[in-house]
């Protein structure tokens, strides 16, 4: 083959994927936006463990207490995205006090679910706000995405956003921003958002007109506790007082948003 051919392959690639494989709904080879930000977990799961995503230092708890609260929200996280997954599509039932009691206990969760013969394929989008008073949720939202990316079920996108919307680099300029129909086009079941109160309005509008699950995990006013701000019928669960540098506070979303999805 000649270098020319090779080159020809390597233009073909964008984003370490081959475009062909990503062809969008129109069925042209270029991927989209939003598909370059597919999150692939470097870590070997025989030696390696999401807990690298975080900055120890940053925490008050202990080594120990970090390690126990970290591998039961990563537990309590895969449920959390697996009930939102099949009750969107498979319509699955689910005994949710049964569920939480199971994984506290370390028991098999299965006997709390009904699941559907066929499992469904997952796009999941975990998006952190960038600004300031929200920097703390960076290192978490690493910790998220490798947790699901691990999970070969799900597609993880991981992107920052200001406020809500979505944009493809930390200028938050107009040309980086990812439009509405570039979010409708791109399918997606599930956003965890993470960040504080300024990305309700728009992360509103893509569950009311898209009918994307919202977990909307908010760090506003975390000395009153962790507690469920509201939710809606058509899958928005916001909860508020989660710290990003707590990790029980995480283990106490995630029961919260369980109960509620």
């Amino acid at each position: 083959q000649t270098r020319a051919d090779n080159n020809k392959r390597k233009r073909g690639k964008r984003g370490g994927v081959k475009s062909k494989k990503n062809k969008n709904k129109n069925g042209s080879g270029k991927p989209s936006r939003l598909s370059q930000f597919k999150y692939k977990s470097k870590m070997s799961s025989k030696n390696r463990s999401p807990i690298m995503f975080l900055n120890q230092a940053d925490f008050k708890e202990s080594e120990g207490e970090i390690k126990r609260n970290v591998n039961k929200a990563a537990r309590l996280l895969k449920e959390l995205v697996g009930l939102g997954i099949q009750r969107k599509k498979s319509g699955i039932t689910v005994n949710k006090e049964e569920l939480l009691l199971s994984l506290d206990t370390g028991t098999n969760p299965i006997k709390a679910l009904e699941y559907s013969s066929e499992k469904p394929m997952a796009k999941v989008l975990v998006t952190p706000d960038l600004s300031g008073s929200c920097y703390g949720w960076s290192d978490t939202s690493f910790f998220f995405s490798s947790i699901l990316a691990k999970e070969p079920s799900i597609d993880v996108i991981k992107i920052v956003n200001s406020n809500g919307y979505l944009y493809t680099d930390l200028d938050s300029t107009e040309e980086a921003m990812i439009t509405y129909d570039e979010i409708a086009k791109e399918k997606i079941d599930i956003i965890i958002y993470l960040g504080d109160s300024g990305g309700e309005k728009y992360m509103t509008e893509l569950n009311e007109s898209l009918g994307i699950t919202i977990i909307y995990l908010d760090n506003t006013d975390c000395e009153s506790g962790v507690r469920l701000s509201h939710k809606s019928k058509g899958g928005f669960i916001h909860i508020k007082g989660i710290n990003p540098i707590a990790t029980n506070t995480w283990v106490e979303a995630m029961k919260l948003a369980i109960k509620h999805i």
